[in-house]
């Protein structure tokens, strides 16, 4: 039968109309697999998901996933007993894609645009497992993978909403020069990349997303030294510039270039100038917030080693004996417990924090403060003990960063931690001590103070 130019052209319309909807459903989808102890909420990329069996631990919800997903976010509310968030991702195979386990990041804190890409969750806690797929109380659960764990934070703390997300990790491209001989590492990997050596071109060095630590060695041959660098992630937009958030050093320090190296006796990196300053111009597309940085005293003919590290959550765990005020690099900080020195109070603290105050009110019998502070692996990295100072006076600007407790006292050791009348106190570390001024003097309060070194 012959077509007339009429039917020809509603024939085309029609296949025009259909095409992209035929296009959008060869699309790759994935199939996210999941459940939470108690309720759940599921968000794909900003976006709040449908799903049935979201308020029922025991069966498992379904979620449609595009491949080229950015995030996955998933709140969940605990009733109590024990908490928990368990999923797996898988492809059009069946194939698992991810897994709940230590690469979600947590926190009970919620936070504006939290759900949507590109939020920074730097300070949040690596998801904390639980148990295994299969693991007690709660047995398996539908097709959701084995390999996944049970997360929450780290403290287990029931009775309470957590929210974790998972961000696919992506490639960021560091733009970086230095006058004159340059070595990077990432995450303690030496680095390969054109340019090295010469400082009027910048070097292009792919970083994952989800890097811990960028290292930058510089041999300067004289005249005028720096390092000029930053971070941009996959759609050019900057993440990070050499500043003073990095540190230097003119002493190679074993293991400086790994991950969890202190470089706390390291001094900030001073900022020779702005990128574009003379006598360098400026370098191929670095940020021009980007600044020109060296140890303080601009020192040629030399070799330094700088370093940025992402911003981590570590956890304070403290108490005192009655009353407790914390504050972080002079501010106030929230947390249950505080006046009750029965159980520990839990605050986020970030890796880069400058000192950690605290005030104690005590009501007799018997004073102090007990507290120790974790990285993000739950692994000690201060207590209270003869390095904190303490003081019965209050003075103005005690809370800040760079106040001078020259004259406090150090912290007078009353007790280790599980010493009576007190006994053990949450999951405080055991090598911690009930610290006060000389004296132990009831019906007062102290001031005690931690200073990164």
């Amino acid at each position: 039968m012959r077509m007339t130019w009429f039917q020809i052209t509603l024939f085309v319309v029609i296949v025009a109309a259909i095409a992209p909807q035929s296009l959008a459903a060869n699309d790759e989808i994935y199939t996210l697999r999941a459940t939470c102890d108690n309720q759940m909420t599921v968000f794909v990329d900003g976006v709040q998901q449908a799903a049935e069996g979201l308020d029922n631990w025991w069966t498992e919800s379904r979620i449609s996933v595009p491949s080229n997903f950015k995030v996955i976010g998933i709140q969940c509310l605990d009733y109590g007993v024990i908490p928990g968030i368990l999923a797996s991702l898988h492809d059009e195979n069946g194939d698992e894609v991810l897994v709940t386990d230590e690469s979600w990041t947590c926190t009970q804190k919620q936070e504006e645009g939290w759900t949507a890409p590109g939020f920074d969750s730097g300070t949040w806690e690596e998801g904390d497992v639980i148990g295994q797929h299969g693991v007690g109380p709660w047995g398996v659960i539908g097709q959701i993978s084995r390999n996944a764990g049970w997360i929450w934070t780290k403290d287990h703390k029931i009775h309470t909403t957590v929210y974790c997300r998972y961000e696919p990790v992506v490639s960021y491209t560091l733009r970086a020069t230095c006058d004159n001989t340059m070595t990077v590492f990432v995450d303690g990997v030496q680095q390969a990349a054109e340019g090295l050596e010469n400082w009027p071109v910048e070097s292009q060095i792919s970083v994952p997303s989800n890097f811990k630590v960028i290292g930058i060695q510089c041999l300067d041959y004289g005249v005028i030294p720096g390092i000029l660098a930053s971070l941009h992630d996959e759609n050019g937009d900057e993440v990070l510039v050499t500043d003073e958030s990095w540190t230097c050093t003119q002493k190679q320090e074993e293991g400086w270039t790994a991950p969890g190296f202190d470089s706390g006796t390291w001094e900030e990196g001073d900022v020779i100038g702005q990128h574009g300053v003379r006598p360098w111009g400026v370098i191929g597309q670095i940020s021009r917030n980007a600044g020109w940085i060296w140890t303080k005293d601009h020192k040629t003919y030399t070799t330094v080693y700088c370093r940025y590290e992402s911003v981590v959550s570590y956890t304070l765990r403290a108490t005192c004996d009655n009353t407790m005020i914390v504050f972080v690099d002079g501010v106030q900080q929230a947390a249950d417990g505080l006046d009750n020195w029965r159980t520990e109070s839990r605050i986020s603290v970030p890796s880069n924090f400058k000192e950690i105050v605290i005030q104690c009110l005590d009501y007799g019998v018997i004073p102090g403060i007990l507290a120790s502070l974790h990285d993000e692996n739950g692994d000690e990295v201060l207590v209270t003990d003869e390095s904190w100072t303490c003081t019965q006076k209050q003075e103005e600007g005690w809370t800040a960063p760079g106040f001078d407790s020259g004259t406090w006292e150090e912290g007078d050791v009353i007790g280790q931690h599980g010493v009576g009348p007190w006994g053990v106190i949450g999951q405080i570390s055991r090598d911690a001590s009930w610290i006060w001024t000389e004296g132990h003097q009831t019906f007062t309060t102290v001031y005690c103070r931690y200073v990164k070194v």
